[in-house]
């Protein structure tokens, strides 16, 4: 049961700049208690000291409490050395980091994982000007603070709350049921079979997915809401005879994405437009190609489109927060990442079929350990250094891994890494490819 409306949720955090709507958000809306009490610091060790500017606490309920920190760089090591810090003191807590400007934030929920190398996993929904905030709105509701809960039930609520898998699940749930209803329009239209109606429905909603990731770099006309513009002054327009996706989408993606000259024949694009079309970024990897299944004539109604993506915030990918940053295991964001790419391409593929083809989705902690145990392997065969410190220096968070090493150890791992060859012969997705990535940037590695 809600005790507070998404929609109050959504348009607090939505205007969010600084501690007084943090204070509004948990104690008005979330029916946390007031507080207004600075966290003293001066103990706790100093490169998490050098970190933060400004720290206290902003709400409780019981022994439960919000706090609110101001550090000089909002990034995942500068997060975990404070939160490090906290946990000695706070246990059960959300924490509110704020960057320097108070201009992004995030709203972190540690959760506890005593047996794993890190000993706490760090979630979190980021809040600022480009993200989209309905579902985090939503969730957030959840932890709505009662009179008689008990810190316990709290960290249940937010266990909820930030759920990174639940999110995920719901989004495929959506993503699922829009993709059968374009499918059973595309079957409607007497074309092909029902292969090629999900293969075309498929690899529409991909290249769209594709475009929500890129668009958070701002490489899409340096806007990072390019899709939701677009379609935006598309409803302005008054809209076309063929529709959005034969006279805006396809020029868009067969041309414009493949530096090629767009054809006289796509005469419904606006001026301006043709001129954004021109400075797009080439986009190769084969995903903007015209295929087979472009050539089979299949339309795209525009209402459908809109159920992906419409101005008002209802369609499905205005919903969701995507991110561009890869999760590792013990710090992610909830909101929908790159690596959901590959686990829709996955889900859809029926379990007969993935026996048949070898495709199984294999979940990231389980990645990160067989990349690590890859590299010990590795390591072990080609440098002179033992067993034992190199589990050490693989395994460790990388606050314990301080004087592990020599010198002359660490240039022996060192060599040994930058000659490293790492191949994936049935990459699917590619989650070992880039679960390997993530652990050879991680420092000291």
């Amino acid at each position: 049961m809600l005790y507070t409306q998404p929609s109050q949720v959504l348009a607090c955090i939505t205007r969010f700049s600084g501690i007084d709507d943090a204070r509004t958000l948990y104690c008005k809306l979330l029916n946390y208690d007031y507080q207004d009490r600075p966290i003293p610091v001066e103990d706790w060790s100093r490169s998490a000291k050098e970190i933060i500017i400004d720290a206290k606490i902003i709400a409780r309920k019981s022994d439960f409490y919000i706090l609110y920190f101001t550090i000089r760089k909002l990034t995942r090591t500068n997060e975990r050395a404070v939160l490090k810090e906290i946990l000695k003191h706070f246990s059960d807590c959300v924490v509110i980091f704020s960057n320097e400007e108070e201009t992004e934030f995030h709203i972190t929920s540690p959760k506890y994982e005593p047996e794993s190398r890190y000993k706490f996993v760090i979630r979190r929904y980021v809040v600022g000007k480009y993200e989209k905030l309905r579902t985090a709105s939503e969730r957030l509701c959840r932890t709505y603070a009662l009179d008689t809960d008990t810190p316990t039930e709290l960290k249940a609520k937010h266990d909820d709350a930030f759920n990174v898998e639940a999110v995920a699940k719901q989004f495929y749930e959506e993503y699922r049921a829009i993709l059968d209803e374009i499918e059973e329009e595309l079957q409607s239209q007497g074309i092909g079979d029902k292969k090629t109606a999900k293969g075309f429905a498929q690899q529409f909603l991909n290249r769209l997915m594709f475009l929500y990731f890129i668009q958070k770099r701002g490489w899409l006309n340096k806007d990072r809401r390019f899709v939701w513009s677009f379609v935006k002054q598309y409803k302005r327009a008054g809209g076309t005879q063929q529709g959005i996706y034969s006279d805006w989408f396809e020029p868009l993606f067969f041309y414009s994405f493949n530096n090629k000259e767009i054809p006289d024949s796509y005469n419904n694009l606006p001026a301006d437009l043709s001129e954004i079309y021109k400075r797009m970024p080439y986009l190769n990897g084969g995903l903007f190609l015209m295929n087979d299944l472009d050539k089979m004539g299949y339309r795209l109604d525009d209402a459908l489109i809109y159920k992906m993506v419409d101005i008002d915030g209802s369609g499905l990918l205005e919903r969701y927060n995507f991110t561009i940053r890869e999760d590792t295991p013990f710090d992610v964001d909830v909101a929908v990442d790159p690596e959901m790419l590959g686990k829709v391409y996955e889900s859809l593929i029926q379990e007969e079929e993935r026996g048949e083809v070898g495709i199984f989705y294999t979940p990231r902690i389980e990645v990160d350990f067989m990349c690590r145990q890859s590299i010990l392997e590795y390591l072990v065969e080609n440098t002179s250094i033992s067993q034992d410190k190199l589990i050490s220096f693989i395994y460790l968070p990388e606050e314990d891994r301080a004087d592990l090493l020599s010198v002359k150890e660490a240039k022996e791992i060192g060599d040994a890494l930058y000659r490293a060859k790492i191949v994936d012969p049935a990459c699917g997705s590619g989650a070992f490819l880039v679960g390997m990535l993530h652990v050879l940037l991680q420092k000291p590695m």
